[in-house]
């Protein structure tokens, strides 16, 4: 739909004023989401799916840990048939997750694929998101065969 003009810069300047006008996301409504009947998105950012992906041909269960969970014996979960774990190691720009460094250690000893999350809490202030981001790849001390999954699954078109 046409609306107010919009610009970005990501990588390379783009600029429009197409919008899409946005009812759902992955079949929830925008309304249940965010409170707003509708939601919009500059369109030139943005490819659209003409439709949902096929759904994977089998399910991989992991856990999902942080110091919350106390202390974690890694070969019964490995024994339950967990095929990963994933786990908290910061939060803001100065915490790390007591349990970090256990789980990983333990994870990795019961031969379980590790994968490592930050907790954000945003900011205004300046350069916030970068120091957070920093935060966590210096804590995060990631090895071969640990992978690091960032909250947004995916980037708008044209930025890196």
């Amino acid at each position: 739909m046409a609306g107010g003009s919009w610009s970005a810069t990501c990588g390379t300047a783009v600029s429009g004023s197409t919008w899409y006008a946005i009812s759902a996301v992955d079949g929830t409504s925008v309304a249940t989401l965010y409170g707003v009947s509708v939601a919009y998105a500059a369109a030139g950012l943005f490819t659209l799916s003409s439709s949902p992906p096929p759904p994977p041909a089998a399910t991989l269960e992991g856990i999902d840990v942080s110091h919350y969970q106390g202390a974690i014996d890694w070969p019964s979960v490995a024994a339950a048939g967990k095929r990963f774990a994933i786990m908290k190691v910061t939060e803001g720009q100065t915490y790390v997750d007591p349990g970090y460094a256990s789980n990983h250690a333990g994870a990795r000893a019961a031969a379980l694929p590790v994968s490592a999350y930050h907790f954000a809490r945003p900011s205004s202030a300046p350069k916030d998101a970068v120091l957070q981001a920093d935060w966590y790849a210096e804590s995060a001390a990631l090895l071969p065969g640990t992978w690091s999954r960032p909250s947004i699954s995916s980037r708008p078109a044209g930025c890196p």
